[in-house]
C-alpha cells in the first residue's frame, strides 16, 4: 500500500506457514523521497490485520553547477571573490575549485535550503600569468560515484605593461663607433595593448627628428650615424589602461678618437732657463692611453722626448724649459686610444713671460647684509703675461693719499672691503702682478654712504612726520586741540577778571579776616570712605573776606545778606575771637543750633585762640581726631591751620581732623546723615590756593 493505494497483493508460500510478498519499484525518482510503503497481513475476517511500514530516503546527484560571477576581465592590482553554486544534491554537494588543473584551497562553503543548495566562494589575487588560465568549479555527491558536474571559465587578466629593450640583430651594443647605426626595440607584455610609447636618453625625452638622426616608429628607435653626443642611458616607457610601465636601461657608449677639452689654458709664459708645466687635456672613449708632444717653431717641428711628460687618465703634463729664443713657439699634443691617434692636435703657445695686463670693468656693490656694511669690488682680469698672476686691492685716503688698507695675493680680482668709515670718499687701486712685475693700476673713487641704520632712521622719521601731518586723524585731533586751547584761554581771561576783583577787595585798608561758609546738609548717608566730605554734585563752598566796612555788621545781618544772595550757604563771623576771651556771640550760638548747621571750622592768624561755646544736645568738637562725645560745652585750643567738625545730635556722630596740608589724619563715621563741609583758609599759612579748595 502507498498513500491508500494497493500496489501488490500477490503472496508466495514458503515452508508451509511462511508467506512472503515482494514489492518491486521499477524506477525511483525524486518524488519517491520520503514516500511511505505499508505491508498488511491478515488470515481471517475475524481478526485485525497486522501492518508494517517503511519510508524511503534517497540520495540525488547535483542537478546543476555554475560560476555566478560576471565574466569580466580582472586586474592584477585587485583582489576578487568568485562564487560557484550547486543545486539538487542529496546530501549536500562538495564543491572544488581548480585553475589549470591545480586545486585552489582559499575557499569558503555555505549550505542553503535544507541542503539542496551549496555555495562556495573563492578568494583570488590574479597576476599576469593567470591571463588565459582555465578556472573550473566542480560539484560532486560523495555517495554517488560518477555524479560530479563542472562549470568552466577562461580568465582574462589586465596588467600594466612589462617592457624590455632589445638591441637589433647583428648589433654589438658594447662596440658602437662614431658613424654606426643603432636599432633598439621596446618589447612589451601588456593586456590590453600599450599606447603612447616614449624613448628617453639620460632621463630626457627623445623627439623624433630625422635630420638629427633620431627616428621613432611604433615601438622602435633608430639612431643614425651616431656621434659621442649619442652616448647615454636609454629607456622606454609605455602606457595602457592599467598604468604606465618602464623598461630596463640600456647603456650606449659611442667610441671616438681623442679630442681636445675646451676651456683649458692654451697660452703659457716662461723665462729662459725656467721650467714651464704644460697640461694637455683630452676627451675620448675609451680613455687615452698614450700621448705625443712636439714643438713647432718658426723653423721646424721637433718631437719632445716622452721622458719629459707624464700622464694620468686623459691628462698629460709636459715639463719644458726654454733656453733661448728659438725654444719659444707652439707646443702640439696628440692623444691615442684603441681607435687610434686623434686627428687634430691640441695647440699651446709658449711665449716669453711678461708683465700682466691691467684689470678692467671694475664694479662696486654695497653689501648691506654684512656686519657693519661691506663694499664688494669685482673686476675682469686681463692677460697674465703667460704665467700665474695674482691681484691686489689698495684703499687710499682721497684727501691725503695715504694707504689705509691692502688685500693681496687674490687668485681672482674679487675683493670684499669692510670697516670703511661711512660718508667718506676713498681712492681704490686694483692691479695684477706676476713674477715679471706689476700691471698699471686701475683706480676709481668710492664714496661710502652714511650708516644704513642712520639713513633708515632718518627716512623713517621723515616718512612718519609726513604721514602724521597728512593724516586725516591728525588733522581732526589738531582741530580739537586748537578748540581746547581757545576755551582754556577764554577761561583764563575770565579767571583773571575775577581775580582782579578779589585783589581790589584786598586793597581796602584794614585787617582782613577769613570767614567760613557752611553748605546745606546732605541728607544722603555717607560712607566712611568719604571721610566726611561733601559728595560730588553739592554746591561749592564760598569764602567771604570780611573787610572793615563790614566789621560793624551784626552776624545776623551778614548772614541774612549772604543767604539771600546764595541759597544753601550760611555765614559765621568768628571775628570776635580773642586770645583769652570766650565767644559770647549770641547770633553765632543761635546759628549753630539751626538744623542745617552741623560743623564749625576756624582759622585765625592770632596765636592760640580759645573757643568756648554751647553746642547743645550731644554735639561735640574734635581736635586732631580727638573725639569728646556727649559734651554740651567744651573748651578746645585752636591753632592756626586746625580743622574741627561736629555732627548734630541725633544719635549719630562723625568726626574729621586734618593737618594744615589737608591730608586726613584720622576719621570715623557711623551712618551719619550729616556731612561736614570743611574749608580751611589761613592768611598766616597760605599753603592752599582757592582752586584747591
Amino acid at each position: 500500500w502507498n498513500n491508500g493505494k494497493l500496489l501488490d497483493n500477490v503472496s508466495e508460500v514458503i515452508n508451509g506457514d511462511t508467506i512472503i510478498n515482494t514489492l518491486t519499484l521499477p524506477q525511483l525518482s525524486r518524488h519517491h523521497l520520503y514516500q511511505q510503503f505499508t505491508c498488511q497481513a491478515a488470515n481471517s475476517d475475524l481478526s485485525m490485520p497486522i501492518v508494517s511500514s517503511v519510508t524511503l530516503d534517497l540520495s540525488f546527484p547535483p542537478e546543476g553547477v555554475s560560476i555566478l560571477s560576471s565574466n569580466e576581465a580582472l586586474s592584477d592590482t585587485e583582489s576578487y571573490s568568485l562564487v560557484c553554486e550547486s543545486r539538487g544534491s542529496r546530501p549536500a554537494a562538495v564543491i572544488t575549485w581548480f585553475k589549470n588543473g591545480h586545486m585552489l584551497t582559499d575557499t569558503k562553503t555555505q549550505v542553503l535550503s535544507d541542503g539542496n543548495v551549496t555555495r562556495s566562494t573563492l578568494h583570488i589575487h590574479p597576476n599576469k600569468k593567470d591571463n588565459g588560465a582555465i578556472l573550473l568549479c566542480r560539484a560532486d555527491n560523495p555517495k554517488l560515484p560518477g555524479s560530479a558536474i563542472e562549470d568552466v571559465r577562461n580568465l582574462t587578466i589586465y596588467y600594466t605593461p612589462k617592457l624590455n629593450i632589445k638591441v637589433g640583430l647583428n648589433i654589438d651594443i658594447m662596440d658602437i663607433k662614431e658613424g654606426d647605426d643603432v636599432y633598439l626595440e621596446c618589447k612589451s607584455q601588456a593586456n590590453p595593448g600599450v599606447y603612447n610609447v616614449k624613448w628617453f636618453r639620460n632621463g630626457d625625452v627623445l623627439i623624433h627628428n630625422q635630420s638629427t638622426g633620431v627616428i621613432q616608429s611604433n615601438q622602435s628607435l633608430v639612431l643614425q650615424k651616431v656621434t659621442k653626443v649619442f652616448s647615454g642611458i636609454y629607456t622606454c616607457q609605455a602606457t595602457n589602461i592599467e598604468g604606465t610601465g618602464d623598461s630596463n636601461a640600456v647603456k650606449l657608449n659611442v667610441k671616438f678618437l681623442p679630442i681636445c677639452v675646451t676651456g683649458q689654458k692654451y697660452v703659457y709664459g716662461g723665462s729662459r732657463h725656467e721650467e714651464v708645466n704644460i697640461m694637455c687635456q683630452v676627451e675620448s672613449y675609451p680613455p687615452a692611453v698614450q700621448f705625443r708632444w712636439a714643438l713647432n717653431t718658426s723653423m721646424e717641428v721637433t718631437d719632445v722626448p716622452k721622458t719629459r711628460s707624464s700622464s694620468i687618465r686623459s691628462t698629460s703634463t709636459l715639463s719644458y724649459t726654454p733656453h733661448d729664443q728659438k725654444d719659444f713657439g707652439t707646443m702640439m699634443c696628440w692623444a691615442m686610444n684603441e681607435l687610434g691617434q686623434q686627428e687634430k692636435p691640441c695647440y699651446y703657445q709658449i711665449v716669453p713671460a711678461g708683465v700682466p695686463e691691467s684689470v678692467s670693468n671694475c664694479s662696486v656693490t654695497l653689501n648691506n647684509s654684512a656686519l657693519g656694511g661691506a663694499v664688494e669690488v669685482e673686476c675682469e682680469s686681463g692677460y697674465g703675461g703667460g704665467i700665474r698672476q695674482s691681484f691686489t686691492l689698495e684703499v687710499h685716503s682721497l684727501s691725503s693719499n695715504a694707504s689705509l688698507a691692502q688685500i693681496q695675493q687674490q687668485d681672482e680680482p674679487y675683493f670684499t672691503v669692510s670697516g670703511l668709515k661711512p660718508g667718506t670718499e676713498f681712492k681704490i687701486l686694483v692691479y695684477a702682478e706676476n713674477s715679471q712685475g706689476r700691471s698699471r693700476p686701475s683706480s676709481f673713487s668710492l664714496h661710502t654712504p652714511i650708516d644704513v641704520a642712520e639713513r633708515q632712521t632718518s627716512a623713517n622719521i621723515v616718512s612718519a612726520q609726513y604721514m602724521l601731518f597728512t593724516s586725516p586723524v591728525f588733522q581732526i585731533l589738531l582741530g580739537v586741540v586748537v578748540a581746547l586751547v581757545i576755551c582754556c584761554v577764554v577761561l583764563l581771561i575770565l579767571l583773571k577778571m575775577r581775580s582782579g576783583k578779589r585783589r581790589s577787595t584786598r586793597d581796602i585798608q584794614g585787617p582782613i579776616e577769613t570767614q567760613v561758609v557752611y553748605d546745606k546738609v546732605d541728607t544722603n548717608v555717607k560712607s566712611c570712605g568719604d571721610a566726611g566730605f561733601v559728595k560730588e554734585g553739592l554746591a561749592s563752598p564760598d569764602i567771604i573776606l570780611v573787610t572793615p566796612d563790614k566789621m560793624n555788621m551784626s552776624d545776623k545781618d551778614m548772614f541774612q545778606q549772604y543767604i539771600s544772595a546764595k541759597e544753601a550757604s550760611i555765614y559765621i563771623n568768628p571775628g570776635s575771637l580773642h586770645n583769652s576771651d570766650p565767644i559770647t556771640h549770641e547770633e553765632s550760638d543761635r546759628l549753630l543750633q539751626e538744623s542745617h548747621m552741623y560743623s564749625i571750622v576756624s582759622h585765625n592768624h592770632k596765636p592760640s585762640p580759645v573757643l568756648q561755646t554751647s553746642l547743645g544736645g550731644s554735639d561735640s568738637i574734635s581736635n586732631y581726631g580727638h573725639l569728646t562725645p556727649s559734651a554740651s560745652s567744651i573748651t578746645s585750643s585752636l591753632r592756626s591751620g586746625s580743622i574741627f567738625s561736629s555732627s548734630s545730635g541725633h544719635g549719630s556722630s562723625c568726626t574729621v581732623a586734618l593737618h594744615p596740608d589737608f591730608q586726613p589724619q584720622d576719621y570715623g563715621c557711623e551712618s551719619s546723615a550729616l556731612t561736614p563741609l570743611v574749608i580751611p583758609m589761613s592768611p598766616m599759612t597760605p599753603r592752599t590756593r582757592e582752586s584747591s579748595v
